[in-house]
């Protein structure tokens, strides 16, 4: 099945507004499809339009499956490079088994000045936010977060109370 025109112009449109803003901007996509010739009726409720084969294949053309893993993992290894500053007593040795630590932080460089009391450190640090979006939109890609109103499987959940009071030497 081939898309559509109007199909065509949607994901056109939505990847110049993911383009123009960086992402930073969202754009309705019921407006995008009514300024892609839909009526105002199909625009209003967009999944009838981008739930598609025709749409998921202009729109896999443009965004490959590929090229959204690759970036998603880079993501989810984001890391920022920060700064903070010792007592020049401290050894280089011990700067960086202060810095680095089983949680993803490593030194970049220390930098001693002549006649300074200060170090400055540039480490790296894992940027828990960028994460923390790339996995968001994993969950969303993926489907596992729930909708709203939809129940949650009813699992039952067994409580029991235990009393350590009437046990000796406690």
């Amino acid at each position: 099945m081939s898309s559509t025109i109007r199909q065509k112009i949607a994901v056109q449109k939505l990847s110049e507004n993911i383009r123009n803003s960086g992402g930073k901007k969202i754009v309705p996509m019921g407006k995008i499809l009514k300024e892609s010739g839909y009526s105002q009726q199909t625009s209003r409720k967009p999944k009838l339009v981008t739930r598609t084969k025709g749409f998921q294949e202009e729109l896999a053309k443009i965004m490959p499956d590929k090229s959204i893993a690759k970036k998603h993992e880079e993501l989810i290894g984001a890391v920022k490079l920060k700064m903070i500053k010792f007592d020049a007593v401290l050894t280089n040795q011990q700067i960086r088994r202060i810095i680095e630590w089983p949680a993803g932080f490593k030194v970049k460089m220390i930098v001693r000045k002549e006649k300074c009391n200060q170090v400055t450190c540039y480490y790296w640090s894992p940027d828990y936010m960028t994460r923390l979006v790339a996995i968001n939109m994993g969950y969303k890609i993926k489907n596992l977060y729930q909708e709203k109103g939809q129940l949650v499987n009813d699992t039952s959940l067994i409580v029991q109370m235990v009393s350590y009071a009437s046990v000796k030497g406690i």
